[in-house]
């Protein structure tokens, strides 16, 4: 099936290679005592990630295979994935990073 999500691809200006989608979204997961990261990619497709204790402390991430682009909101999807882990599904999107401009004023006191 095609997908109806407009794509753009860029492609690296040394190589030539297309550049892999941007991250445009990043979503925090829980299904029951289960912690996800869900990156959603600019071409629509979206790439879960599995968050884990590791035994002496501290937390791992096991990147999990990406998920093809939806054809509509991919939110529903994710649920519906999320479903093979536990019936309790809780999304939360995270806010986008802003990064402050640079800027050359000399008038900017430090907080």
């Amino acid at each position: 099936m095609e997908s109806l999500i407009p794509v753009t691809v860029e492609y690296d200006a040394t190589t030539g290679n297309p550049l892999p989608p941007a991250v445009v979204n990043t979503w925090r997961l829980s299904v029951g005592t289960s912690l996800f990261v869900i990156d959603i990619l600019a071409d629509g497709s979206w790439r879960p990630a599995y968050i884990a204790p590791k035994r002496l402390g501290g937390w791992t991430m096991d990147v999990l295979p990406n998920m093809p682009p939806t054809l509509v909101d991919i939110a529903p999807s994710v649920r519906t994935w999320a479903r093979q882990y536990g019936a309790n599904v809780t999304n939360r999107r995270t806010p986008a990073r802003r990064f402050p401009a640079q800027t050359a004023s000399s008038n900017r006191t430090p907080e």
